[in-house]
C-alpha cells in the first residue's frame, strides 16, 4: 500500500475493510475503487477532500505540509519520507577541501587559532579529530600547514582589509608604541597600536602591527621600524595626532628622528618616580629583595607550595599562592606584599619548620621573622 501520497494526511484505512478509508475530518467512509489492493486508488480520497474540505485540498495540491488540528493529530499521521539513494549517498560523501561547506569550518577551525592563540598541531590531536568527525563525519580535517600557509593567511588579509578601510576612515589616530620581551623566550617584539573616534563619537582601537625586533634597540633603528610600520598601513605623519611612549632616552629620539608628535605615559612616568622616592630607599630595597626570594622559593618548588598550602588549611587561611612582582609595575609590589601580609601566619609556620628555612648567601638560615 503506497502512502507516500499527502493526502493520507486526512484518511486511514478502515481495519475491517482496507477498500475503504475513513476521512479523519468528518468520519465519512470513501471507497478507494478497484477490485483488489493492487487495483485501490485515490481518486475518491481527492474527490471527497476537494468538494468537502477545500482548504486540506489546496494543501495537499500544493504539496504543502499543513499540520493537523490537535484533536486529529496523532503520531501515525505524520509519515517519513524514504531517502533516495542520491540522497543517502550526498549524506555520507565526504566534503572536498575547497567546497563551501568545508571552507566555512576551515575558517571556524581557524578563528579558534587565532583567537585562543592555539598550536597549529591541535588540528592534529587525536581528541580534538575525534570531536569533529563526531559532529561532521562528511569533513576531512587538513593537515596544519594548510592552515598555516592557507587559512590563518587568508584571514589576515581580509581582516587587515576591514581594519585598513577604518582607518583609512578616521580623520586621524593616536598611536601607542613600544618594545617588549615574551617571557616565555628571549625574543624581542616592537608593536604599534591605533586609536581612534568615529563620527559618531565610539573608541575604537586595533593592533596594527607586532613583529620581532632583533639586535640593539636604538632610536635611529626604532624610528626606522616605526616609519616602516605606518607605510604599510598607509597612515601619513599629518594624519596621526600624537604618539603615547614610554620614558626611555632610546624611544624618545625614536620619535624625534620619525618627526612624530609624542607624549609620555603617565603610567611609566609615575614608576619612576615611585621607584625614586620610595624603592630607592635601603630599607624598602630591602623588604623588596626578601620579599621576592621568599615568593621565589615557593614558585621553583612544588613541595614547599605543596606544604603551605596544607599549613592554609589547618589555620584557616585562604588557600592562595604567593605573587611574584614585575619591577615595572609597582601596583605590582603592593599587590605582592599585600598577599604577604594576609598569609603572614602560613609562611610564618612554614619557616619555623627548621628543614625548610632558606639558606641565604653565605650559607646560615635565616629567621622566620626577618624574613616575613
Amino acid at each position: 500500500m503506497d502512502k507516500r501520497s499527502p493526502i493520507w494526511k486526512y484518511f486511514t484505512v478502515c481495519e475491517d475493510d482496507n477498500s475503504k478509508a475513513s476521512c479523519i475530518l468528518c468520519k465519512t467512509l470513501i471507497s478507494r475503487g478497484g477490485a483488489s489492493a493492487k487495483n485501490y486508488t485515490t481518486s475518491a480520497l481527492n474527490n471527497h477532500l476537494q468538494y468537502k474540505h477545500p482548504d486540506e485540498h489546496k494543501a495537499v495540491k500544493l504539496n504543502v505540509k499543513k499540520p493537523l488540528p490537535a484533536a486529529v493529530a496523532s503520531d501515525d499521521d505524520v509519515e517519513q519520507k524514504q531517502p533516495t539513494l542520491a540522497e543517502f549517498t550526498a549524506k555520507r560523501k565526504t566534503w572536498a577541501i575547497d567546497s563551501a561547506e568545508a571552507t566555512r569550518v576551515h575558517q571556524a577551525i581557524g578563528r579558534m587559532i587565532a583567537i585562543d592563540v592555539q598550536p597549529y598541531s591541535v588540528v592534529e590531536d587525536i581528541g580534538f579529530k575525534g570531536v569533529v568527525g563526531i559532529l561532521e563525519p562528511r569533513y576531512v580535517l587538513p593537515s596544519r600547514k594548510y592552515f598555516s600557509t592557507k587559512v590563518i593567511p587568508e584571514m589576515y588579509e581580509t581582516t587587515k582589509a576591514r581594519v585598513q578601510a577604518e582607518v583609512d576612515n578616521a580623520k586621524s589616530v593616536c598611536l601607542t608604541a613600544d618594545t617588549w620581551t615574551a617571557q616565555n623566550t628571549t625574543q624581542s617584539f616592537f608593536s604599534l597600536t591605533a586609536h581612534w573616534i568615529t563620527d559618531d563619537f565610539k573608541r575604537k582601537l586595533a593592533v596594527l602591527q607586532c613583529q620581532l625586533f632583533e639586535g640593539s634597540h636604538t632610536g635611529i633603528r626604532l624610528a626606522n621600524a616605526l616609519t616602516e610600520m605606518l607605510s604599510s598601513w598607509n597612515i601619513e605623519h599629518g594624519k596621526v595626532h600624537v604618539v603615547l611612549r614610554d620614558s626611555g632616552a632610546n624611544m624618545v629620539k625614536a620619535m624625534r628622528d620619525a618627526d612624530l608628535t609624542h607624549v609620555s605615559c603617565f603610567a611609566h612616568t609615575l614608576q619612576l618616580s615611585l621607584h625614586d622616592a620610595i624603592l630607592s630607599q635601603q630599607s624598602v630595597a630591602t623588604l623588596m629583595r626578601d620579599s621576592r626570594k621568599l615568593v621565589g622559593h615557593f614558585k621553583h618548588s612544588s613541595s614547599a607550595t605543596s606544604r603551605l598550602h596544607d599549613i592554609q588549611r589547618e589555620i584557616g587561611l585562604p588557600v592562595h599562592q604567593l605573587l611574584q612582582d614585575v619591577t615595572t609595575r609597582w601596583n605590582s609590589s603592593y599587590i605582592m606584599l599585600d598577599r604577604l601580609s594576609e598569609q603572614k601566619r602560613a609562611v610564618s609556620l612554614y619557616l619555623a619548620e627548621d628543614d625548610q628555612l632558606p639558606v641565604d648567601a653565605d650559607g646560615t638560615r635565616r629567621q622566620a621573622s626577618a624574613s616575613v
